[in-house]
């Protein structure tokens, strides 16, 4: 078992690996991971990590990797009871961050593709979640305003869950806000920023929601 984990971890840099539940078919280059106890690492078979860090701190929190995914980048949660989950067979090279209140939740699905983004979730009971199919160009996806604001003692911008449906792609440089759903099927176009929701499907979208084709299918 020894000679095992020297081979998977080998110039990998790795804290609290008692955390850490893996297969012996894991893949792992330019890694370096560390995780304070009470929470837990599960990665799946045949994932492969490279050139990622990984940062967990709080308590009760956990990062899945399922089976067959490649993982670069950044994960990071700063938070307590919250999940990063990444689906089978999933491609992420992207930040992905938990900070700020408890039992947060970033929820990628099977066979997406997510390439130079950036993922925020913060405040309590906040969720992101990108379902099977998807492609996501650098984008950034963001359920807070990330600084707190108070009017008469009360804060006045609360996150807001966003959900991402099946076969969604995201172009390069769109911002996805709080609170916003985009429906099955659906391309956003290049530089766009969504608020609010998208009730259509298979459209092109492009700046503040507007449809400029209906009725399309879109391949990678």
């Amino acid at each position: 078992m020894l000679k095992i984990l020297k081979l998977i971890l080998g110039k990998n840099k790795i804290i609290g690996l008692k955390n850490i539940n893996f297969y012996p078919d894991i893949r792992m280059s330019k890694t370096k991971i560390k995780i304070d106890d009470g929470n837990k690492i599960i990665l799946n078979k045949n994932v492969h990590l490279n050139d990622l860090e990984i940062r967990v701190r709080g308590i009760g929190n956990r990062i899945i990797i399922s089976d067959g995914a490649k993982v670069s980048g950044r994960l990071e949660i700063t938070s307590n009871q919250s999940l990063i989950k990444i689906g089978s067979e999933s491609n992420v090279n992207s930040e992905i961050t938990i900070f700020q209140g408890n039992k947060n939740e970033i929820l990628i699905g099977d066979k997406v593709n997510i390439h130079g983004a950036q993922l925020s979730s913060s405040f309590d009971e906040n969720f992101i979640k990108i379902e099977s199919g998807c492609l996501i160009s650098n984008s950034i996806i963001r359920n807070n305003d990330a600084h707190k604001i108070y009017k008469n003692k009360k804060m006045i911008n609360k996150g807001k869950g966003i959900l991402i449906k099946r076969n969604v792609w995201l172009a390069a440089n769109t911002i996805v806000l709080k609170g916003v759903e985009i429906n099955s099927g659906n391309v956003v176009g290049i530089g766009s920023i969504i608020t609010k929701s998208i009730v259509c499907e298979n459209s092109i979208i492009v700046e503040n929601g507007k449809v400029i084709e209906e009725n399309i299918i879109w391949k990678e």
